[in-house]
């Protein structure tokens, strides 16, 4: 799986999530790569509600050392079915954070 397959099938993932949603998400724009120790991605997520888009912010937190993002496993870096809570939509910041770190 290449990193632009890993965005769609995260978006595939957030609509057919049972818990809250905000509207359909029609696509992700990686801004920052943090690499290291402390491993996440962030930046801007859209969504569609009928005639309405709305552009929030992401932040993606996950598992693992990785120093170039040539080396990122993205096939491993998805929700699994035993995940839990690992969205969450924040109205006050208009964020999305994703978090795959509990894995």
């Amino acid at each position: 799986m290449n990193e632009s397959e890993y965005w769609e099938k995260l978006r595939t993932l957030i609509n057919i999530y049972e818990g809250e949603t905000i509207g359909w998400c029609d696509w992700f724009e990686p801004k920052k790569y943090c690499l290291g120790e402390d491993f996440y991605i962030e930046g801007n997520v859209g969504f569609v509600d009928g005639r309405n888009t709305k552009q929030w912010k992401f932040v993606l937190f996950l598992n693992g050392h990785v120093e170039e993002v040539g080396s990122i496993n993205w096939k491993e870096l998805l929700p699994t079915e035993k995940s839990e809570e690992w969205i969450n939509f924040c109205h006050e910041t208009k964020s999305l954070e994703l978090n795959l770190r509990s894995e």
